[in-house]
């Protein structure tokens, strides 16, 4: 074993480098934030929210005849017709560029 006489004496002080500013600083600046955080996420549910709650609810169309066939070949045809006087009737065949012709009636 070694024994070291003259060791040299080293002292150091961090007074003067490191001033600890304490935990309120820290927990202040987080708070900030968050706060920041949450009144923007409010802000954003409340124009989020629904504008137009008053309009007046439309009623509800009863289907008076509807049917539909599709052969799974690109032919298809589809008809229905509701009580407000609405009538759609299609005949749809492929088409030589693989687009759908379709024909029909609307009124």
């Amino acid at each position: 074993m070694v024994r070291v006489r003259n060791k040299p004496k080293v002292s150091c002080t961090l007074a003067a480098v490191y001033k600890p500013r304490g935990p309120a600083v820290h927990i202040t600046a987080h708070s900030a934030a968050m706060k920041t955080v949450i009144l923007t996420c409010l802000a954003a549910v409340a124009i989020a929210a629904p504008q137009f709650g008053n309009e007046p609810r439309r009623p509800v169309i009863q289907v008076l005849r509807y049917s539909s066939a599709d052969d799974g070949n690109g032919n298809f045809n589809y008809e229905y017709e509701g009580e407000n006087g609405i009538y759609k009737s299609v005949v749809g065949t492929p088409g030589a560029a693989g687009q759908s012709n379709m024909r029909g009636v609307f009124r």
